[in-house]
């Protein structure tokens, strides 16, 4: 069993946005996108409330758009706390339509409360958070024993 990994300055970012979301949605957080911006379909896993050593089910449909995914493309996506700590990053092939689906495990020393489903690798990590185009890929979850 491994022990979750130190956060580094990108996933602190991420636990940033992901606990903001937190507090403004529980599915994909986006403010009015550009109207010429091609961004995935919403998030959704197989349950909101998971225990640690439990897996859960990511996925998201096919974006109503051409992402330009002419030869596929992967997204990262790791479990995170309100707190910051974070579960190894599972890789997941994406397909041409911008769907996929994976299962990720929680892990057993993860904390109970808060947490996020954080994708990264997506076209949401190009987001102008200044112009409020968009805020980050996640779907909010809570852990507990």
């Amino acid at each position: 069993m491994k022990a979750p990994r130190t956060p580094g300055p990108r996933v602190l970012l991420l636990g940033l946005a992901a606990s903001i979301a937190m507090l403004t949605a529980t599915t994909l957080t986006a403010c009015a996108p550009e109207p010429d911006r091609c961004l995935p379909a919403p998030l959704d896993v197989s349950s909101a409330d998971v225990a640690p050593g439990e897996s859960l089910t990511v996925r998201s449909a096919a974006a109503e758009c051409d992402l330009g995914y002419e030869n596929g493309a992967s997204y990262s996506i790791a479990v995170v706390s309100s707190s910051g700590e974070q579960s190894d990053d599972v890789d997941v092939p994406v397909e041409r339509d911008g769907s996929f689906s994976t299962e990720i495990t929680v892990p057993e020393s993860f904390p109970d409360g808060a947490a996020s489903v954080v994708v990264s690798g997506s076209p949401y990590d190009e987001c102008d958070e200044d112009s409020g185009s968009c805020a980050a890929y996640v779907v909010d979850i809570t852990v507990s024993r």
